[in-house]
């Protein structure tokens, strides 16, 4: 948690030696709760100021461990690509999903 001037953010995360965006070489600080809505934003996971579950259904192996223990059905099977499909706004970030994915298809952001 950063704060400074009756103003706080919580930090997500934090990557060192950033070179991508510009000369030089920096560390990039990430805060959850950004208000803005940039078309070009690569960082959708920090917008929200709750923690949430962000899957990378590519390292997916289609497994369906995760099915079986979503509370909510925030995750279903797509019926004619047989993937997994993941609907944030029925998640509830309870982690029985991290949990269960064997290849670490999901991970929590604070």
């Amino acid at each position: 948690m950063i704060e400074e001037s009756g103003t706080s953010g919580v930090v997500y995360d934090i990557q060192r030696m950033s070179t991508c965006d510009g000369p030089g070489i920096r560390t990039t600080v990430f805060l959850k709760g950004c208000y803005l809505n940039c078309e070009w934003c690569h960082n959708p996971e920090g917008k929200r100021r709750y923690p949430e579950v962000i899957p990378y259904l590519n390292n997916c192996t289609g497994c369906k461990k995760c099915l079986d223990v979503c509370p909510t059905g925030a995750l279903v099977t797509d019926p004619l690509t047989r993937k997994v499909l993941f609907y944030d706004t029925k998640c509830i970030a309870c982690e029985l999903c991290i949990k269960a994915c064997p290849p670490r298809a999901m991970e929590l952001h604070f």
